[in-house]
């Protein structure tokens, strides 16, 4: 994964949108950017149990990473509570 200069979503929203994003094509791009991160590791068996701005990371050209995610096994149990309250 190559390294995330521009840090997570959360501080790029709070720094460049402080009053909340009004343009409907960027929240549709971000929203479009997580779902295919999502279903990418959900075909691969990966589950990620704590999606937040936060785990999101945003490299220089702006394309999002979807970071902090979990994969399940036999030891472990999904409805085990993992992730922020």
């Amino acid at each position: 994964m190559p390294f995330m200069s521009r840090g997570t979503l959360r501080s790029n929203l709070r720094q460049r949108y402080p009053n909340g994003i009004k343009d409907e094509v960027l929240i549709a791009s971000i929203c479009d950017q997580i779902v295919q991160a999502i279903a990418y590791f959900h075909n691969k068996g990966f589950m990620h149990r704590d999606i937040k701005a936060e785990n999101i990371l945003v490299h220089d050209n702006g394309q999002l990473f979807l970071a902090n995610f979990f994969h399940g096994s036999n030891n472990s149990k999904e409805t085990e509570f993992i992730g922020s309250p």
